[in-house]
């Protein structure tokens, strides 16, 4: 019998070690998943301005493209009116 009660006194004290695990464990868990979370909205928040960066570098590459576009009509404009002038 007293054999039985010291096995049952163990079992007990595994049980409460394991539940003081699994707290722990539950706890830990927690505080990875917000560092997990804050992590990712600051990727989001990363990748959001990187977005805006290349869209408004986009915008800039489009608008010099069109100056150049303008810029080469009006050398070939001046060009034939200087070719049809020299006629």
């Amino acid at each position: 019998m007293l054999g039985v009660q010291t096995r049952c006194e163990e079992l007990e004290e595994e049980l409460e070690s394991e539940r003081s695990n699994r707290t722990k464990t539950e706890k830990h868990r927690t505080d990875l998943q917000r560092e997990l979370d804050e992590l990712s909205e600051k990727l989001d928040e990363a990748g959001g301005a990187t977005q805006a960066q290349v869209y408004e570098r986009h915008l800039s590459l489009t608008h010099t493209h069109t100056e150049l576009v303008y810029n080469i009509h009006d050398a070939i404009n001046c060009i034939r009116c200087t070719n049809f002038m020299s006629l």
